[in-house]
């Protein structure tokens, strides 16, 4: 996108606005796994304590199996009615809650390998998604190398735009920049370019194999960042 204005300053000089874009593609380094464990129970208490049971004794396992305890973290506890309508009728059949439990690591196919077979041979009542998100590190140094080559981006079309409008750069007015966003894709292509500017979580749903291997190739992490520079020009 660029726009040229002719109502700056005097008739010598005008501005030149210039969208600059980057894409960058990477391969995200962490594996997040949410897991939601559910329980029912007529009694309020009892669904409240075969909850905190079973998120205690699966954390207890999945330390036992070699997860670092310090990244399994507790997200939320929930218990709320549980009602079913017969006949138009709304009724009360007891209580159903809900843990979730997340776990990020360093992503590897052993670490992968341990949750889900703990998963896969538990009693517990689950559900659980799988994404593959950027470390610390890397959002910071795909931010930054984005931002370059978008600067790179706009410069590069002023300068081309200046040539066939036989006008010169005098020099950088003003530079916005808007809010960085990652996107998940299913495809590794160059992500389209959306409207939306908030962090996109698509997850991956994982079936568990009945074999005792599983071996999980993550899909690459596209990521804009986008900014508009403002160039005073004048006449040559």
């Amino acid at each position: 996108m660029f726009f040229l204005s002719l109502n700056i300053y005097s008739q010598e000089y005008s501005t030149l606005i210039v969208d600059g874009k980057a894409i960058i593609k990477e391969i995200p380094e962490n594996i997040l796994v949410s897991i939601t464990l559910s329980s029912k129970n007529s009694d309020y208490a009892t669904c409240s304590d075969n909850l905190t049971k079973s998120s205690n004794s699966f954390q207890k396992e999945l330390a036992e199996k070699g997860i670092d305890p310090g990244i399994i973290k507790t997200r939320g506890f929930n218990i709320e009615e549980d009602i079913e309508y017969q006949n138009n009728t709304r009724k009360k059949i007891g209580y159903e809650g809900s843990i979730s439990i997340s776990i990020e690591s360093s992503f590897s196919d052993k670490t992968l390998q341990t949750i889900m077979e703990t998963i896969k041979k538990s009693s517990y009542q689950f559900t659980y998604i799988v994404n593959f998100v950027l470390s610390e590190s890397q959002k910071q140094e795909i931010i930054n190398y984005a931002v370059a080559k978008s600067i790179a981006d706009a410069k590069m079309k002023a300068e081309i735009i200046a040539k066939a409008a036989n006008i010169e750069l005098v020099r950088i007015n003003s530079i916005k920049y808007s809010k960085d966003y990652f996107s998940y894709e299913i495809s590794s292509d160059v992500i389209s370019l959306v409207d939306q500017r908030t962090p996109i979580h698509m997850p991956m749903n994982i079936t568990i194999p009945s074999s005792d291997e599983m071996t999980i190739n993550q899909e690459e992490l596209a990521v804009e960042k986008s900014v508009i520079v403002e160039w005073i020009t004048k006449s040559k």
